[in-house]
């Protein structure tokens, strides 16, 4: 049998990770001691009164069904709460809040909505390659805007043709910046908002690692940025701040007609996020300084260090 493969697949090339973990399976096999450097997976465990509560939850009689294509609305509320508390972003838990499968099925999914044949998206030089590959699955063009060490990897958006910037549909940032760790100031977003405001385009700002920043500094969200709700989707996760990479929890939030077109694709390829982890999400944990949950304390160059951020709560 000649199997036919799709065009878009034939075209899509390998996900780099996928690589990476067949040659760090060589070299284990070979008898190597790998440090693994690729992916932005935590070592270090969830906080043990999660581990707790998801076992007492486990055992209970309840809430082994479907959450629903919306999610849990008590999971949304609880998103919507922490943007309030922690960027004083007033978010609308129906229509600007949506459960995602850990954010990079979002990130794709999200493209997918947004973008065919013959659209194009911006997409930073050096950046997570979900964005480009979304868009490569959408059958749209990648536009790569430089960002380098001169430049604090942002892209230089007055620098944009004006023809590229009329013509794409996306702007994706992502900020701390992987794999550079570079920061963005809200100044910086709102130069971003003000970019897609006159363009045209939606503004799709990947967050995961907000909450890992240094010692006195707060954690910053696009959608800060004046006027950013209008033209700004944002994706986070629980992936980075609570060591829960494998749960696959996380959260697009923002510009409601997106996040309405991000909904009708996933409610025709997936039923939702297990139930019993976003029941878990959504309750009160914590705010007190919780060295276990993000202790990544740890000499870096010259002497600077990481600090042991609070267990914050999406509740």
């Amino acid at each position: 049998m000649a199997l036919h493969i799709a065009h878009r697949i034939q075209n899509l090339p390998n996900y780099p990770f996928v690589e990476i973990s067949a040659q760090v399976n060589r070299l284990q096999a070979a008898g190597h001691d790998v440090i693994r450097m690729d992916m932005g997976s935590p070592d270090l465990p969830p906080p043990l009164e999660v581990r707790q509560k998801l076992a007492e939850l486990v055992m209970s009689d309840a809430g082994h069904g479907y959450t629903g294509y919306r999610g849990l609305p008590a999971f949304r509320q609880a998103v919507a709460r922490y943007y309030e508390r922690t960027f004083g972003v007033h978010l609308d838990p129906d229509t600007e809040v949506l459960p995602l499968i850990g954010s990079k099925e979002g990130l794709v999914n999200a493209t997918l909505a947004l973008v065919g044949p013959g659209d194009s998206v911006l997409v930073p030089s050096l950046s997570y390659p979900a964005y480009a590959m979304g868009a490569l699955l959408a059958e749209a063009e990648v536009c790569e805007l430089e960002v380098n060490a001169t430049g604090g990897y942002l892209a230089d958006l007055s620098q944009v043709p004006t023809e590229v910037a009329q013509s794409a549909r996306l702007l994706w940032v992502n900020y701390p910046h992987n794999p550079t760790g570079a920061l963005a100031s809200v100044q910086d977003y709102t130069t971003a908002v003000e970019f897609c405001r006159a363009n045209n385009l939606l503004l799709m700002s990947d967050n995961p690692y907000f909450a890992v920043v240094f010692e006195g500094q707060a954690p910053v969200s696009a959608l800060q940025a004046p006027g950013a709700r209008e033209v700004t989707v944002e994706f986070m996760s629980l992936s980075k701040s609570h060591n829960m990479a494998g749960w696959r929890l996380g959260a697009a939030v923002g510009q409601a007609e997106a996040i309405a077109a991000l909904l009708q694709v996933k409610s025709n390829v997936d039923s939702g996020t297990l139930a019993r982890f976003t029941r878990l999400a959504s309750l009160r944990w914590t705010t007190r300084r919780k060295p276990g949950l993000m202790n990544v304390t740890r000499t870096i160059a010259s002497a600077a260090t990481f600090c042991s951020r609070p267990c914050q709560t999406w509740a």
